[in-house]
């Protein structure tokens, strides 16, 4: 948990810095994954594919991630 923690403020930072590359966001969502924060998690993987569609792992997380916080 302890490096989660710490790789939390450098994934938020890289997506502030670069907000049209989706790479930064899907880092962002597993971040927030790692450390159970899931409404978040949800917020940066559409944003990832907002700006890249056809990310097709990501629309799976989405789904996951979706489901896991019983909103289908």
């Amino acid at each position: 948990l302890e490096r989660d923690e710490e790789a939390l403020p450098v994934a938020e930072d890289c997506a502030r810095s670069n907000p049209r590359w989706s790479l930064a966001h899907q880092l962002l969502a597993r971040a927030y994954r790692a450390l159970g924060r899931n409404e978040e998690q949800i917020e940066a993987l559409r944003k990832a594919l907002e700006i890249q569609p056809r990310l097709g792992a990501e629309r799976l997380r989405l789904v996951h991630a979706l489901i896991a916080n019983q909103r289908y």
